[in-house]
């Protein structure tokens, strides 16, 4: 017995090990695509969110900054690009052990998982970006007693812009991880179904903060917290009734 619970656990680190390198391995060659064509990658974070009326003109003043640029601007692509290879293969290694049921629960949580991380994505780039360049841009003064322009540092905005897409990339785990919960337990989804009539208000609020000045995407956040609370709640009460 201690022979074959030794093998099992040998083949599991084994598996581990590999697919913790095919992981590594997707992310080299993601970084060197992504520093090959670091051009077109920074041409893109630099325009895709920038508005229309902005001409992207960057300086840099130390000698370094533009190749540091260039390099964080790869990585940071490198990690878009491989975050599906990485939640494909954490599933791929956890899903064999689970039991039908199981499975079908777990593989909801994993399409959370990706979809809520891409979703986060798509909603910085083209609504959280273009809203901060219209923020921080109406600041810019031509008035005869004092001229303010915006002369931004390449490093600067790739650093502040891989920072936002860090965490927006975190944030939109969160369907997965309450869903996960639900699932283990530690939130009871009744509890969820009474708090709902204060969820809207508290979603709101956490709008407001997040985003102050502009009521269109104070709306669009609104929309996203109760959409994916909402679809939670929906599929865990189906889950039960379906049991029961």
């Amino acid at each position: 017995m201690k022979n074959k619970a030794q093998n099992r656990w040998k083949t599991h680190l084994l598996e581990l090990k590999f697919r913790t390198f095919y992981s590594g391995f997707s992310f080299i060659l993601a970084f060197l695509f992504a520093w090959k064509e670091s051009d077109l990658f920074l041409f893109l974070l630099t325009t895709i969110s920038a508005p229309s009326y902005f001409e992207p003109t960057f300086l840099f003043t130390h000698m370094s900054e533009a190749f540091s640029a260039h390099l964080h601007t790869s990585f940071l692509w490198a990690w878009i690009l491989s975050v599906p290879i990485f939640i494909y293969q954490g599933w791929a290694f956890l899903i064999p052990s689970f039991y039908f049921k199981e499975r079908v629960i777990f593989n909801k949580i994993f399409l959370f998982l990706f979809l809520g991380v891409e979703f986060a994505y798509i909603l910085t780039f083209y609504f959280l970006l273009p809203w901060l360049w219209d923020f921080f841009l109406s600041f810019e003064s031509e008035k005869e007693l004092l001229q303010i322009y915006c002369q931004p540092k390449i490093m600067e905005y790739v650093k502040n812009t891989s920072q936002i897409l860090f965490f927006a990339g975190w944030f939109g785990t969160i369907p997965a991880l309450i869903k996960l919960q639900i699932h283990w337990k530690l939130l009871d989804i009744y509890y969820l179904k009474y708090f709902r009539r204060f969820a809207f208000i508290l979603f709101s609020l956490l709008a407001a903060a997040i985003v102050p000045p502009d009521y269109f995407l104070q709306f669009f956040l609104i929309f996203f917290f109760q959409f994916n609370y909402e679809i939670i709640l929906f599929l865990s009460l189906k889950e039960i009734y379906n049991k029961s």
